[in-house]
């Protein structure tokens, strides 16, 4: 998120800039989050705070177990759960869109239990 804070000072455009919000991970085959989500989740709430003219989506994505349109809709949950955490938190909903993919941009090789771990993630694109 820095990068697109140093952007921002600068005046560069920043539509279309992703982050990986790192530690907001998922439970295999469940849309319930990790415990330690909330810092980084409290920091994005705090980055829209301060820039109140941005839009979001939520990018949701899963691992490759199980069934891609079933990943799809597991992915579409995550993203959701994250949006409510920053609705719930102040960010108007007007805001925030979130869509799931699945397990069609893996991060890592969906070849141990680590890699998939890191592909069952969220990421928030500047729109």
């Amino acid at each position: 998120m820095d990068a697109i804070k140093a952007d921002l000072k600068n005046k560069k455009s920043i539509t279309g800039k992703k982050v990986i919000l790192e530690n907001v991970y998922f439970q295999q085959s469940s849309s319930n989050m990790l415990p330690n989500a909330s810092p980084t989740l409290l920091e994005v709430v705090r980055f829209l705070a301060e820039n109140p003219m941005l839009k979001v989506k939520i990018n949701g994505h899963t691992d490759n177990v199980g069934k891609e349109h079933s990943n799809k809709h597991l992915s579409f949950l995550r993203a959701t759960v994250v949006m409510n955490f920053l609705i719930n938190r102040g960010i108007s909903e007007d805001r925030i869109i979130a869509e799931g993919f699945g397990s069609t941009f893996p991060i890592r090789p969906n070849d141990t239990e680590s890699n998939k771990k890191q592909n069952r993630r969220v990421e928030f694109e500047i729109l």
